[in-house]
């Protein structure tokens, strides 16, 4: 996949296990665990598959599938990972992004200096962290505060941040 161009899929997540004797699936999550329960069918070696029921337990979600109703057939899929079509995301509140969509706009200073381009989000305790790769190819950190991040456009492919903001 080139820069600037969408995924056909999103992972969700991984089954690492069966659960039980009636076709549960232990999966670890990429996304929200409540993010399980808004879905009706999931992506699942390239079939839709329709979800029966979801509980989540601790760290993981748990997972029964239609057509999946005994162990040897969860065992079957353990390894497998979870997805659904890229147009499925859910809406994001205003202000918030996908890193996906974040990846490859040009990063500049709000006085319009060329930084370079945004390669990667690093979520951090404290904050996330915008990692951004320029022409030499040396990697800047910045912090995704509102105090430096002052503008994100994605129709101009820009964000805009504070010179101070920027850890070299």
């Amino acid at each position: 996949m080139r820069s600037g161009e969408k995924p056909e899929r999103i992972c969700l997540g991984k089954i690492v296990a069966a659960h039980g004797i009636r076709g549960w699936l232990k999966v670890i999550p990429f996304t929200k665990m409540e993010r399980f329960q808004e879905l009706e069918k999931i992506l699942l070696q390239d079939q839709v598959r329709n979800i029966e029921e979801v509980k989540i337990k601790g760290n993981l979600v748990l997972l029964k599938l239609e057509g999946i109703a005994t162990r040897n057939q969860s065992e079957e899929l353990v390894g497998a990972s979870i997805y659904i079509p890229f147009q499925e995301r859910p809406p994001l509140p205003d202000g918030s992004y996908y890193v996906d969509d974040l990846k490859g706009l040009k990063v500049l200073t709000v006085s319009g200096e060329l930084i370079g381009e945004l390669i990667d989000v690093w979520p951090l305790p404290a904050n996330d962290v915008f990692l951004v790769q320029n022409a030499d190819g040396k990697r800047i950190m910045i912090p995704a505060l509102k105090e430096v991040v002052k503008e994100i456009d994605q129709e101009k492919g820009i964000i805009k941040v504070e010179e101070w903001g920027i850890v070299l």
